[in-house]
């Protein structure tokens, strides 16, 4: 089956233009990766995109339509951390002024900013969970023959570092 949605927003503008009304249809995928971590795809478009059923709200011809598509991807880098890309267009289908379009830019970016903060966690225990989720890929490839690109990185590396357990070498 599918997995999707429809989200209905209004959004209250400044300076006195009226309300904007956003319909979209939202759906999303999970993958799960060779090493167990998963990924989340999520993407949304117009409700006019949509051929599915429509459901009005109450008050939309009091609102302008806006609209909006964008992707979001949320992949997990280890138990506790993840990756966000966001990519997203908007469209209030209003004319304004440059100083105006600053203005919404840098709110949404101070929200973006406050998310962040507020999921911020020590960046050295992040470091640490990262170092060992990559040990552990590395671990679990132990045996797979690597392709002769990595075999050449590979050897550069002991080259560098020198052999696991020989003194001077890494550990």
């Amino acid at each position: 089956g599918t997995r999707g949605l429809q989200y209905t927003n209004s959004v209250s503008l400044p300076g006195g233009f009226q309300d904007r009304l956003f319909e979209t249809w939202l759906t999303w995928e999970e993958s799960v990766e060779a090493h167990g971590r998963k990924t989340y795809i999520i993407a949304f478009c117009p409700l006019e995109k949509y051929k599915g059923t429509h459901h009005k709200v109450d008050g939309a011809e009091k609102m302008f339509e806006a609209t909006t598509k964008g992707v979001y991807i949320v992949k997990e880098l280890t138990k506790n951390t993840c990756e966000w890309t966001w990519v997203q267009q908007v469209d209030l289908k209003i004319s304004m002024p440059a100083r105006v379009l600053d203005i919404v830019a840098k709110q949404h970016m101070g929200w973006t900013n406050r998310l962040q903060e507020k999921f911020r966690r020590n960046g050295k225990e992040v470091d640490r969970e990262k170092v060992a989720a990559l040990a552990e890929a590395v671990k679990e490839r132990r045996g797979v023959p690597l392709m002769e690109d990595q075999a050449g990185v590979f050897e550069r590396c002991l080259e560098l570092l020198g052999e696991e357990g020989v003194e001077g070498g890494w550990k």
